[in-house]
């Protein structure tokens, strides 16, 4: 489904040059941009009607331009775009993804009209959550361009200050590096505009390197003097935003660099390397953890000799759980941190003794107690499959962005993480389910890959008893999220007020059934607990719910779908189809109806089994009304393209199972009253 990425590789000639011998050709580059930060105004790009190349666009990017410096620890991005149509004039609204320690500066844009006016933008962004998909949210830096009209061109520019890391260090030494290391991105097709001309610099450290690409036919990067890496790119496709797709990262048309091992010249020498890295950080992670004698009597305390396997590994993972976990508050300030005095854990005995740690530590402490207790556990880096998936082939420790811990029962291995607050033992966040990373063993690091997620693991139960009284379906629900639900829920919403997180359940069932709904919140949830679903208690209220025809009362079967559309309704589709975790809904909806109301056609029970999902949903007749019980399973994650037209009709299917009506008519002696 996705091409794997080429292999190029850098000359190490060079690999001392010094970094300020590199200041003239810098400044060259950015008069290329004006001193104000802004290409001259050109006649002829104000003076397009439409898209020459691409014909009928509300928009097209006419200029971009990517400068990425490593020295700077920073990107600045520039973008000249020509609105053609009123439609248009919403990429005139800038929306920049601000990543964990990385912040957005130096902010500029202005609109140039048709006859040449120019209207500069001097607003301030702001900055906003927006969510990404299932229980994916990120942060943004928006702003909006002023006065722009069809036909005028706008442009704008910032710049992205990246956190300090190792592979931006400027007194690294070559010889230092014995695995390769994340350097910097271009993302070729940024937006979903044709682009009609884009220039990409990167200024790296002065260290070998390597890179990776998945570029349209007839690109690749070229090396300049002074070891700068330089592509002109023309014409470059739109890329096509969709719903439940794949990380973007594997989709894009995108360059990706790497500092190399001078020894990791070809890829035969890399065919260890996956081995040895793991040999190398199993035997420092093990130093952390040890053999320690408190870890030992921690251990025997919290287990019974009796216990079978799973009942002392989860005694020991709440153990675990119980400590501070520091990786989950914000970021101090300097008099904060110097009041509360933390002190760096050298060793899972300390992070025992103080009560506190970050994630890893957290993790190394269930391995040190796991194994005190008798049992192999070992730490996995894995592939955060919410920002990329896994290539062995790419030979970039960088790649393991997230850890978990695998830990052998006898009869069963289980892979947890303590360090994900509010995660039950024996589920794993979605996030590292199913993807690949590299188990850390002393005598070599395994490559593996960790068990995929299950539906159950992910369940939405609701219950309902409602009454329907002259147009208005009211009453109570209780939403029971489960498993993976519980989770997600309790991660997103663990910074959020009592309030916040009102809102945010309320609004979740606003979304199930039609607008003009009342949704209140009844009961306190435990948002603490990992252990338990979060269960919602709620008050609701649905006015004009169904149609009335004379005597007939027609009520959709789906009661918590009638709101919801198809999010497959386009005929064709791109990317593969993507979802983050398989998952269940259940429905048990009794609704009472007035007397006099008897049902005269109830639509037949409808049962799917596919490769996709299943799908069932009937409804019955009950002494004072109606019984409704749905459940929606989906059972897989990734779908091919190939395979959309099928998934589609699937999901049309559900649909028209949701859509069925519940006929009643009114009895003789109620129409007569």
């Amino acid at each position: 489904m996705i091409s794997r990425p080429k292999r190029c590789f850098l000359a190490a000639a060079g690999v001392m040059a010094v970094a300020f011998a590199w200041a003239p050709n810098l400044a060259a580059q950015a008069e290329q941009l004006g001193r104000d930060g802004f290409a001259p105004i050109n006649p002829e790009e104000l003076a397009l009607k439409d898209s020459p190349e691409k014909p009928g666009e509300s928009a097209m990017i006419l200029y971009r331009d990517v400068r990425v410096d490593s020295y700077g620890m920073s990107t600045r991005e520039y973008y000249r775009i020509k609105i053609f149509k009123d439609e248009g004039k919403t990429y005139a609204d800038v929306e920049v993804t601000v990543y964990p320690g990385h912040h957005i500066e130096d902010v500029r844009g202005r609109t140039i009209h048709p006859d040449g006016k120019v209207v500069n933008f001097d607003g301030k962004p702001f900055d906003k959550v927006v969510v990404k998909g299932r229980g994916i949210k990120m942060n943004e830096k928006a702003f909006s361009l002023p006065d722009v009209e069809k036909g005028s061109v706008i442009e704008y520019r910032y710049t992205e200050i990246w956190g300090e890391g190792i592979s931006h260090d400027r007194t690294l030494d070559p010889t230092r590096i014995d695995v390769p290391i994340e350097a910097d991105s271009w993302i070729v097709d940024a937006t979903n505009l044709f682009t009609r001309h884009a220039h990409f610099t990167l200024i790296p450290l002065a260290l070998p390197m390597a890179w990776t690409m998945r570029l349209p036919p007839g690109m690749a990067p070229t090396r300049l003097a002074n070891r700068v890496v330089d592509l002109d790119a023309n014409n470059i496709p739109a890329f096509v935003p969709e719903e439940f797709t794949p990380p973007e990262n594997t989709l894009r048309s995108r360059v990706d660099f790497f500092y190399v091992p001078i020894s990791l010249r070809t890829q035969e020498d890399a065919n260890q390397f996956w081995v040895e890295q793991g040999k190398k950080s199993a035997k420092s992670e093990n130093s952390f953890i040890g053999k320690r004698s408190r870890i030992k009597q921690e251990a025997a305390s919290a287990v019974d000799a009796n216990d079978p396997p799973e009942v002392k590994l989860r005694k020991l993972y709440a153990v675990a759980q119980k400590v501070r976990n520091l990786s989950y508050e914000r970021v101090k300030t300097e008099k904060e941190e110097k009041r509360e005095n933390l002190k760096e854990d050298k060793n899972v005995e300390e992070v025992l003794k103080r009560g506190y740690g970050d994630g890893s530590d957290i993790n190394a402490l269930f391995i040190a107690l796991a194994r005190a207790a008798g049992f192999d556990a070992y730490t996995v880096l894995a592939v955060d499959r919410e920002r990329n998936f896994f290539s062995p082939m790419l030979i970039s420790w960088s790649q393991l962005n997230s850890s978990l811990v695998e830990v052998d029962a006898g009869t069963k291995k289980f892979f947890v993480d303590p360090a994900t607050r509010f995660c039950p033992f024996g589920l794993l966040p979605w996030q590292e389910t199913g993807t690949g990373g590299v188990r850390l063993d002393e005598s070599g690091g395994e490559v593996i890959t960790t068990p995929p997620p299950a539906s159950s693991d992910a369940v939405t139960e609701r219950k309902a008893n409602l009454k329907w009284i002259d147009g208005t379906l009211s009453g109570k629900l209780t939403v029971s999220f489960q498993g993976q639900e519980a989770l997600v829920w309790r991660v997103d919403e663990r910074e959020q007020d009592a309030a916040g997180r009102r809102k945010e359940l309320e609004d979740r069932v606003k979304e199930w059934v039609p607008s003009g709904a009342s949704v209140k919140l009844t009961n306190s949830p435990d948002w603490e607990s990992s252990d338990q679903p979060l269960v919602a208690e709620f008050d609701l209220e649905v006015p004009n719910f169904g149609a009335s025809t004379g005597r007939r009362l027609l009520l959709p079967a789906g009661v918590f779908q009638t709101d919801r559309k198809n999010p497959f309704q386009h005929a064709a589709r791109v990317h593969p189809i993507y979802f983050s975790y398989p998952w269940e809904e259940v429905d048990d909806i009794h609704i009472e109806v007035p007397k006099g109301l008897e049902p005269e056609t109830l639509p037949p029970a409808k049962k799917m089994d596919q490769v996709f999902g299943k799908y069932e949903i009937s409804t019955t007749k009950e002494a004072e009304g109606l019984h409704i019980q749905r459940k929606f399973t989906m059972e897989h994650m990734m779908f091919p393209v190939e395979h959309y037209p099928y998934l589609r009709a699937f999901y049309n299917d559900v649909g028209q199972g949701d859509e069925q009506q519940m006929v009643l008519r009114a009895t003789q002696q109620a129409a007569n009253q």
